[in-house]
């Protein structure tokens, strides 16, 4: 019996969040995924949504506190222009409100960067 083994495809991440810890973090952890390709970084929105068209990432991590253009104004962008990735919200602020709107503008997945960053790494591990 022959059995075909799936491969699953590599998928490009782009980070965006304006704390430069955290996106060389992400980098280095995300080095270690064999799935994950950094395809880059941003260090607000404007660059984010800029990097969003150049790289067509399949996956974006966002913050939500940003200078220039937060993560709400990224979402909107990225709903508006019907860009197709998933979107990861990773940010400090993580109140009721924000979580509820990040939904609602299409982020699949919103963690608090301070205590639920191993759920975060997590799913990006799974995809």
């Amino acid at each position: 019996m022959i059995k075909r083994v799936q491969h699953r495809k590599t998928l490009r991440l782009l980070i965006v969040d304006d704390s430069g810890l955290i996106r060389e973090t992400l980098t280095s952890l995300c080095s270690l995924m064999p799935r994950l390709k950094v395809a880059g970084h941003a260090a607000d929105g404007i660059e984010g949504m800029a990097a969003i068209r150049e790289f067509k990432p399949d996956v974006v991590t966002l913050d939500i506190r940003m200078p220039r253009m937060n993560g709400i104004e990224v979402l909107q962008a990225i709903q508006a222009e019907k860009i197709d990735c998933k979107i990861i919200v990773l940010s400090a602020f993580t109140d009721e409100i924000y979580v509820k709107k990040c939904f609602e503008l299409g982020a699949h997945y919103v963690f608090d960067k301070g205590t639920e960053f191993d759920q975060a790494m997590e799913v990006l591990r799974s995809l």
